[in-house]
This record gives C-alpha cells, sequence and structure tokens, in this order.
C-alpha cells in the first residue's frame, strides 16, 4: 500500500510529535486518519513495532505504516466521532452523557486494554484525549451501530521486556500513577489512568488538579475524595482502582471490568455535584394547543398564490435574505413584504437546492423511472427570479451518483457556491451515506456513516450539516451534528419523555434547533438541551425568518373525526402557513 494512494482531507488532531490528517483512499474511497510523526532518533518511540502487533474492535487499528526520514506515518482506522474528551466536555456543559453510554464506554476501555496487555504492551498515556469514538456494530450481523470507545495513541506504548531507553515524559499528570512520577510502568500504571478516567466519568471531575507538581503529590500522598453521596461499591471499585500502591490494584484489567459489570446499576450515579450522568429533573416551559390559543403570536401567512389552499409543502429553505417555500408544482419566495412569490414552477415533486447566496438552484425529480429523467436542472437567478430559458442547463450526474438514487435520499443540501451534499441512508443496513457533488453534477467524494439518518438540515456553522437518526427499538433519537471539515460527527440523545413520537424533521436557528414531532415542535438550544416545547397538532416543517420570528407549515385538519385513533388521518395533503413570533411565546429561548 502506498501512501500516494490516499488524497489528504484536512488537519484533524495534532500533539507535541505528530499530526493526523483525514484522508481518503483515491480508488476506494475508505476513509482513514494518517498520523505522522517527527522524532529527533533519541526520541523514537516503540510505537510502529506495538501497532504492528495489535488488533481488536476497542483498539484504533493501524492498516500500513512507512518510515520518513523523520519518523512515521502510519494509516490508522478513522473515528468520526471525535475523543471521549470531547464528549466529555460536552457533558459537562449540558449533563447529557447518558448511564448506558458511559458502562458501555468504560466496558470498551476495559476490554481494549485487556487485549493490549495480553500482547505484553503498556499503553502509557490512558486519558479521555486518547479514547476515540466511532459508530460500529457489535457482532457482525448486527446491524444496530452503536458508539464505541476505541483506545489510539500508542506514542507512549512499550512492550513490558522493552523498557523504553528514549523518551522519559510519563505522559499526562492528571491521569499518571504514583509510579509514573519515578520512571516507573506496569499493568497497574494503566488500571490507574482508567480509574482516573472512570472516577471523571462518574463524578464529572477528576480527583486531583493543579500544576504537575501538584498532581505528583497529590497522585502519591494525598488520599482520593469522594462524595457522601456514592455508593460503597463505586467507592470501593475506585478506591482499588486509584490505590498509591500498585500490587493493591486490580490484578488485571479483566478483573477490573468484572468488578465494574457486578455493579448494581442503581449504584452507577452521579454524586451530589452533578456529575456526567446526573439526571436532570426539569419542566419545560409549554405553549398552547391550539392556533386560536397562540394569537397574537401566531399569524396565518397570507399566500396570494394560485394554491388556495396550497398543496402540501414538500421544503422550507432557510436563506440569508428570507425562506422558499416548496411545494409539488411551485417554488416560491417569502418577500420582505411577507408575500409568496412564485418562481419556479416544476413539472414533478422535486428536491431543491439553493446556493447560499441564492445565486442558482438545483431541482432533481423526487421519483426517476429512467436514468434519463434522473437528470436534474440547474437554474441561475438574479434578484430572486429566474433569468431566461438559456439560462437553464442539465446537471447529468455521473453513473455512481445515478446508481446511488435507487437508495432514500433524505436532502440535498448546497454546503457553498459549489458543491452539493446528498444525505443517503438505508434504514435496513442501519448506514447512511455523504454523497459530495458539483453543482454540475461531478462526484467528488462519498463519506459513510454507520447509522441511519431521517431528516437533515445545514447548520449555520460552515460546512456543518444538523440531522435526526432514524428511530429504532433499540436506541433512543439522537440530534447529530456532522462536520465536514474534518469529517466528525457529535450526537447527543433526545429524551423520550421530551419527544412526542417519533421526529418529523427539524429546524435550525441561531439559538439552537427545533425538533418538530406529532405533539409540535422540541425546541433545543445550541447544546441540543430541551428549553422549551409548542404543542401545536399537524406542524410538517419550520425554518427562520429575520428578527424572532419562524415560519410553520401546519397541515390542514380533515373535517372528519379520528378514525383508527391514527394521528395522520385526521391531516389532508393541503397546508397552511403560520408566522410565529417565538420571542412572545414565554420560552427559555435566548435570542
Amino acid at each position: 500500500m502506498s501512501f500516494s494512494d490516499y488524497r489528504l482531507l484536512g488537519l484533524v488532531g495534532q500533539g507535541q510529535f505528530a499530526q493526523v490528517y483525514g484522508a481518503v483512499h483515491k480508488r476506494t474511497g475508505q476513509l482513514v486518519a494518517i498520523k505522522q510523526t517527527c522524532h529527533a532518533p533519541e526520541q523514537a518511540s516503540q510505537e510502529p513495532f506495538v501497532l504492528n502487533e495489535l488488533c481488536h474492535p476497542n483498539i484504533v487499528c493501524c492498516q500500513a505504516i512507512a518510515q520518513t526520514q523523520t519518523g512515521y506515518q502510519f494509516v490508522l482506522d478513522y473515528c468520526e466521532a471525535g475523543t471521549l474528551r470531547s464528549q466529555i466536555d460536552l457533558t459537562s456543559q449540558s449533563n447529557v452523557l447518558a448511564q448506558p453510554l458511559l458502562c458501555r464506554i468504560a466496558v470498551d476501555i476495559l476490554k481494549g486494554l485487556s487485549y493490549i496487555h495480553s500482547q505484553q504492551v503498556i499503553h502509557g498515556d490512558l486519558k479521555p484525549e486518547n479514547i476515540l469514538l466511532t459508530y460500529q456494530s457489535q457482532l457482525a450481523d448486527d446491524k444496530i451501530s452503536r458508539l464505541t470507545a476505541r483506545i489510539g495513541d500508542f506514542g507512549s506504548a512499550r512492550f513490558v521486556e522493552m523498557p523504553s531507553q528514549a523518551r522519559k515524559e510519563i505522559g499526562s499528570p492528571t491521569y499518571a500513577a504514583p509510579e509514573r512520577f519515578y520512571g516507573q510502568s506496569s499493568y497497574a500504571s494503566d488500571l490507574y489512568s482508567v480509574g482516573v478516567i472512570l472516577y471523571e466519568l462518574l463524578l464529572g471531575d477528576r480527583p486531583f488538579s493543579g500544576s504537575p507538581d501538584h498532581l505528583r503529590q497529590a497522585h502519591q500522598t494525598q488520599a482520593v475524595p469522594f462524595p457522601r453521596s456514592l455508593s460503597t461499591p463505586v467507592q470501593q471499585l475506585l478506591e482499588r482502582s486509584l490505590h498509591k500502591h500498585p500490587n493493591q490494584r486490580f490484578s488485571s484489567a479483566n478483573e477490573m471490568l468484572s468488578a465494574f459489570q457486578t455493579l448494581p446499576d442503581a449504584d452507577v450515579m452521579a454524586d451530589s455535584k452533578g456529575g456526567a450522568i446526573a439526571a436532570i429533573k426539569r419542566d419545560l416551559p409549554v405553549q398552547s394547543t391550539h392556533v386560536d390559543h397562540l394569537k397574537p403570536a401566531i399569524e396565518p401567512l397570507s399566500t396570494n398564490t394560485n394554491e388556495k389552499p396550497l398543496s402540501k409543502v414538500h421544503q422550507l429553505l432557510a436563506v440569508p435574505q428570507g425562506c422558499f417555500v416548496v411545494t409539488n408544482s411551485t417554488i416560491y419566495r417569502l418577500n420582505v413584504q411577507g408575500a409568496l412569490d412564485s418562481v419556479i414552477q416544476l413539472n414533478q415533486p422535486s428536491w431543491i437546492v439553493i446556493s447560499p447566496d441564492e445565486s442558482w438552484l438545483v431541482v432533481f425529480p423526487k421519483v426517476s423511472q429512467q436514468p434519463a429523467q434522473s437528470k436534474g436542472q440547474l437554474i441561475t437567478l438574479r434578484d430572486f427570479v429566474e433569468l431566461k430559458p438559456e439560462n437553464r442547463r442539465s446537471v447529468d450526474l455521473e453513473e455512481k451518483l445515478l446508481r446511488s438514487v435507487q437508495a432514500s435520499v433524505v436532502q440535498t443540501l448546497a454546503v457553498d457556491r459549489r458543491y452539493i451534499v446528498r444525505v443517503l441512508t438505508s434504514l435496513s443496513a442501519n448506514k447512511s451515506c455523504l454523497e459530495c457533488f458539483t453543482r454540475k453534477g461531478k462526484l467528488i467524494g462519498d463519506l459513510p456513516l454507520n447509522i441511519s439518518l431521517s431528516h437533515a438540515a445545514l447548520s449555520l456553522d460552515s460546512y456543518q450539516i444538523v440531522a435526526l437518526s432514524a428511530p429504532n427499538a433499540s436506541e433512543a433519537v439522537k440530534l447529530l451534528l456532522i462536520s465536514l471539515r474534518p469529517f466528525q460527527v457529535r450526537s447527543v440523545v433526545l429524551s423520550t419523555t421530551d419527544l412526542r413520537s417519533n421526529p418529523r424533521g427539524v429546524g435550525v436557528f441561531s439559538w439552537g434547533y427545533a425538533v418538530i414531532d406529532d405533539g409540535g415542535c422540541l425546541f433545543l438550544d445550541r447544546l441540543a438541551q430541551p428549553v422549551g416545547r409548542l404543542n401545536l397538532m399537524g406542524v410538517r416543517a419550520i425554518a427562520p425568518l429575520p428578527d424572532t420570528r419562524a415560519l410553520v407549515v401546519i397541515a390542514t385538519p380533515k373535517a372528519a373525526q379520528l378514525k383508527n385513533n391514527s394521528l395522520k388521518d385526521t391531516f389532508s395533503n393541503e397546508s397552511a402557513l403560520f408566522v410565529i413570533d417565538l420571542k412572545s411565546l414565554d420560552l427559555d429561548l435566548v435570542f
């Protein structure tokens, strides 16, 4: 395997001795991480020899190694969900690391460490920054992908029988065992580091903090502080993990794993300070359940169109200057006077992509029986009006893009003036794919994602997509923030007590997000934490307008009564548009 076979996508992370880049294989499209190290000869580590011996589901595995003039290059598995540190930082702001996820992460770390030790290797620098997260299936025939922890960064690792004669650093002093400060390390030193990680996950803080010298003294001489509210079994596990003497700790990672797995679920709780898995007890501010009760906060939009009422609205596309409304037959633009102007007539239901500067739009048919019908139309706009017919041109999708149309298209988005991203999903395989191509139909590449997506929208942050995971029986719905530069996925679990049903869509605002369900809208802040609800039946789409207003699509109720107690039978295919002043709803929204 040659490193010239890869195209670098951008810097993902860097440390004192290495840089990590995202890269894609030019022929297969496989996404990988390429780590480039730079060491003086006297600082050379055992990392290439260690990585060559390791392969495990809870290890960031190495696919290829090459020596350079200044160090080594490694082709590594790409972990798109970031590090455990980024997850903890998100948790510290929002208290969202749920107990099942915490337990899975702890089990994954100990399984990976058990394997590392079985290969006669000491990691030497275990900390949340070196625990990477990715979505993957736990079993070969398991279609459900779960967030999985994998141990990475073996720059300080060594074989037990090969004491390091090179770099003398002890790793991170915050997570270092007492003996590490004397230049000693063993399997027990790694177990101590895992104990510090568990302490932080369970209690929301680290046992010791301060300068490196203060940390050395604390790890070697100070008793580990425990809150009174901590259960006895959990405290005993942490006390043994963090014992000052190596021979008093767990004898192996397997023994520590068994002890953790035997803890009662009720004991794996946060302390009184509100740690990483503390449940938030709160009542969300809620607004009323009927349009008439919300006046004057909500007012109908006077459409003044030939469609009275509007046929089913498929998309609301927010742009800096307003909003586009897409129905089966027409693309409208909401003008500054609050009326709808017809922009484009459509022959069939279509996906509409509008450039951020509103200089062009592309129309892709939603249903294509033949390849010829899969061609899109690139339409140049000026002052939000279509130019002459000669300004239309066909968008001829490449063959691979035509084949992938057979998958379920979730959304098609313009990430900048040149590139379009199409979000595809396969519910049966529980996978999704982000296809990037130019506005002229040339495929640039695709990014696989081991989780099914049900809805997607552009974030207000550059090259970021906000998405919702498809519901399934074993996993709660998640809101995902998918960054494209570099490719990274952060997720927040949405509480089933806050959602009234499976989501119907998502809207993006400067203050956060609106998740649509059968009961209305759940409002989330920028950290994806619930801040309020709008209980309004029939909401189908929502998009921001200038100031504190939002445009809402509400399905027109049928005159008939509810049939078979099924909500969908109460609404027709016709839509009504309303403008809501969110500020007047008295919700906990920060504008």
